[in-house]
């Protein structure tokens, strides 16, 4: 009578840690010291925060910087760019809405807030 062969083991089920279905192909993780770029009709400023990219969201954080309030927001990826409002329980903190695109190395959006409308950019660091 001949040997049955050994059967193999199913493999078990990994999720997957990739950006399918984000509108961007930058990888998942956190990424530090960002610098933030915010032009409108009466200035130009640059602040510095982290940005976090998650399977389900891009998550944009800016401390308290100087007088301007901390910022917290969660974009949901839409279909090709991502949108956001400010969910920071600072009590300072303006409400703003938030929409921006991957171009590849550079992100670029509008931020509507209290006070300006605003066009932003951002670079992540290199990994």
């Amino acid at each position: 009578m001949a040997k049955k062969k050994p059967k193999k083991k199913a493999k078990k089920s990994v999720r997957s840690r990739s950006t399918k279905g984000l509108p961007t192909n930058h990888k998942l993780g956190r990424y530090e010291n960002v610098v933030f770029e915010f032009h409108n009709s009466n200035d130009s400023r640059e602040f510095r925060g982290t940005v976090v990219i998650r399977e389900d969201a891009m998550v944009l954080e800016i401390p308290k910087q100087d007088r301007y309030a901390e910022s917290l927001v969660v974009g949901q990826p839409q279909t090709h760019f991502f949108r956001g409002s400010n969910s920071s329980r600072a009590p300072d903190a303006l409400s703003c809405d938030a929409r921006w695109a991957d171009l590849g190395d550079l992100f670029a959006g509008t931020w509507q807030d209290d006070d300006y409308d605003s066009l932003f950019t951002f670079r992540l660091p290199k990994r």
